[in-house]
């Protein structure tokens, strides 16, 4: 049985193709759970957004938690109640290492792109994260009592577990990993059951810069963003 949830989880987590159209997903709980793979999995790739400034690595992963349990993911929201998303929604981009995440997921392909093209990629991944990430992990973190551990703590990087459980899947173990820089701790990955999403992100992106080309992963990737926006 948990063999067959982590199959079932990491199906969810390689559906970061969700970049294309023909997108089908498996499993209520972990078709939601996609989202902070995207975000959290793709889900690192914006960056600097909003002025906050958590004290510890473990008060970061929970105020990031916090402000993303706080937007609504309905498509009948008023225009006020999408602005009010949108803002809280940037103030939970603050919380991420982006630059450093959108680096890793682009691997040696981040340095072929000039200075222009890094800052281009970074903003389009952090709409991604507005529109799509942030609102459908809300809807899966919203609903269940999140549990921490204890913390690990090397120099200027931290890992903070945390576990949920949910009615069907059971438990679903989540490690965040964090960057301290300028004073400030911010999320850099997340490990789902032992599998780190920015790694699967770095690999869903290489498949496609070396079967096509970086224009064609940006397309999907505002092809994407259009989508979503309507």
């Amino acid at each position: 049985m948990y063999n067959q949830k982590i199959t079932i989880a990491h199906n969810a987590i390689f559906q970061i193709k969700l970049m294309t159209d023909n997108l089908s997903y498996s499993v209520g709980v972990l078709r939601r759970i996609y989202g902070f793979s995207l975000a959290l999995l793709m889900f690192f790739l914006v960056g600097g957004a909003g002025l906050v400034r958590a004290e510890s690595p473990a008060s970061t992963v929970a105020e990031l938690l916090d402000k993303i349990k706080q937007t609504q993911n309905d498509p009948s929201l008023s225009a006020e109640q999408n602005r009010a998303n949108r803002k809280t929604s940037q103030v939970a981009l603050g919380y991420l290492d982006i630059p450093r995440i959108s680096q890793k997921a682009l691997g040696k392909h981040w340095r072929t792109l000039d200075k222009n093209q890094q800052e281009s990629f970074v903003r389009l991944l952090s709409e991604l994260f507005i529109y799509v990430a942030f609102p459908n992990s809300a809807s899966f973190f919203g609903e269940l009592k999140i549990n921490y551990g204890p913390g690990q703590l090397a120099e200027s990087r931290a890992t903070v577990p945390l576990q949920v459980h949910h009615q069907l899947e059971g438990n679903i173990n989540l490690d965040f990993v964090l960057w301290q820089s300028q004073d400030r701790w911010r999320v850099i990955d997340v490990v789902l059951d032992g599998v780190s999403m920015a790694n699967n992100l770095r690999s869903q992106f290489s498949k496609i810069l070396k079967k096509n080309n970086y224009a064609e992963l940006v397309w999907r990737l505002e092809k994407k963003l259009r989508k979503v926006k309507g």
